[in-house]
C-alpha cells in the first residue's frame, strides 16, 4: 500500500473503532508512530484562515510544529498584531529562512493554491532552502 494509502486507511480505520475522542486520537498518535507519519517541520503559504489553520491542526496531531508555533514565532505574531505585517515582514522572512534552515529529512506542506503568490515566503524563501538541502518536501494539499 502507498504511503497515501496508508494514510487514507489508517483515518478511516480510526473513525471506525467505538471510542470517544480522546480515545481517537491517542490512536491516531500511536498509529502515526507505528507507520512513521511523524515529519517535524510543517510549512504552509496560502493564508491562515485555512491553510495556516490546517496546518497548525496537523501539526498538533502529529506532534510536528509550524513557525508559529516556536517560541519565536508567537512573539512574532504578536509583534505583527501590534504594528502590522509590514512592520513585522523582515522578522518573518529571517524567522521563515532559520526555520526551513533548521529543517531535516522530510517536511510537510499545505498550499492553498487559489492564494499562494510567486512572491510568498514559501516560494521566494522556504521552498528553495529546502530544496538546496534536498528535503523531501510533501505536498499535503
Amino acid at each position: 500500500m502507498t504511503r497515501e494509502g496508508d494514510k487514507i486507511a489508517l483515518e478511516i480505520g480510526s473513525w471506525l473503532i467505538p471510542v470517544g475522542a480522546i480515545t481517537k486520537i491517542r490512536y491516531l498518535k500511536y498509529a502515526e508512530r507505528l507507520f512513521n507519519f511523524k515529519r517535524g517541520r510543517i510549512f504552509w503559504s496560502g493564508g491562515s484562515e485555512v491553510a495556516g489553520a490546517t496546518a497548525k491542526a496537523y501539526a498538533k496531531l502529529f506532534g510536528g510544529h509550524t513557525l508559529e508555533m516556536t517560541l519565536k514565532g508567537k512573539y512574532l505574531e504578536i509583534l505583527t498584531k501590534i504594528k502590522g505585517y509590514e512592520v513585522a515582514k523582515p522578522l518573518w522572512k529571517k524567522a521563515s529562512a532559520e526555520f526551513a534552515t533548521a529543517a531535516k529529512g522530510e517536511v510537510n506542506v499545505f498550499l492553498n493554491s487559489a492564494r499562494v503568490q510567486t512572491t510568498s515566503v514559501w516560494n521566494t524563501i522556504e521552498k528553495p532552502i529546502l530544496e538546496l538541502k534536498n528535503i523531501i518536501i510533501e505536498h499535503k494539499w
